[in-house]
């Protein structure tokens, strides 16, 4: 999926912890707003 982080290597610093936490909060946030898009366009129907 990124690119990005195939190119560096992992490394547990707490700027890339933060990062990461950050990324995947913010990727389950999008998800929950893509279902709630979903459930909306199945009701319109």
């Amino acid at each position: 999926m990124n690119t990005e982080n195939q190119k560096k290597p992992t490394k547990a610093t707490g700027k890339s912890k933060k990062a990461a936490m950050k990324a995947s909060r913010e990727n389950k946030q999008a998800k929950r707003e893509a279902k709630r898009e979903d459930s909306s366009m199945e009701q319109q129907q």
